[in-house]
């Protein structure tokens, strides 16, 4: 806020008034804000520039505030700068984010440049980002198709889906065609077409 009143002059007695000046500041702690980047990826956005000191796995620890029951409580696993300017930094943790769930986070140890340190403190974040689909089986089908099966409906946001499938004595990938859902196709399947060629004595393995 700025100063509006009168300070005096040369002959006033309020004495020597110091407002500051070159190394009579003293630093500040400076604090930060995490931002979910997807399932296994958090950004934490620094108030200040920070040094290596941020690359350290060990200043960093999670818990989990609510969530559906089990809520795991993923670890960090590695760090790395964010920006240029070291101003913030990407955890990557251990085991997908609990869609929904609320998380804290906790920093300790980060310092700056000038040898400010992060304020000791725990900020909370929600796990906005859902988690990727699990895919638990594929099948063929009479018509020639594999189907792939996934916990959760996917079709609809899957229209780029992409796989292949290779005979296991061959070693040689062929490009599976998508057949573009419809409401035929369960909401939790990407079905594909196989090539009428393929020997079916062999077995295969399927990449997607």
């Amino acid at each position: 806020m700025p100063f509006t009143g009168q300070l005096g002059g040369l002959n006033s007695r309020l004495g020597n008034i110091s407002l500051g000046g070159p190394g009579q500041a003293t630093p500040f702690p400076f604090g930060f804000t995490p931002h979910v980047l997807d399932a296994i990826s958090i950004r934490v956005l620094f108030n200040n520039e920070v040094d290596d000191s941020a690359l350290n796995v060990s200043y960093y620890s999670m818990l989990v505030v609510s969530g559906p029951v089990p809520t795991p409580i993923p670890i960090v696993t590695s760090v790395k700068f964010y920006d240029s300017d070291q101003r913030s930094v990407v955890l990557t943790v251990s085991q997908p984010l609990t869609y929904t769930a609320i998380y804290a986070l906790s920093v300790i140890g980060v310092t700056s440049p000038d040898g400010t340190s992060v304020t000791s403190n725990s900020n909370n974040f929600r796990a906005n980002v859902p988690d990727p689909p699990v895919a638990l089986a594929a099948f063929q089908s009479l018509r020639g198709m594999i189907d792939i099966y996934f916990d959760r409906p996917v079709a609809t946001t899957s229209p780029g889906a992409f796989a292949t499938i290779e005979a296991s004595n061959s070693g040689i990938p062929q490009n599976l065609t998508l057949i573009p859902w419809n409401i035929s196709i369960p909401s939790n399947v990407i079905r594909f077409e196989l090539n009428p060629l393929m020997d079916s004595s062999s077995s295969y393995v399927i990449n997607y």
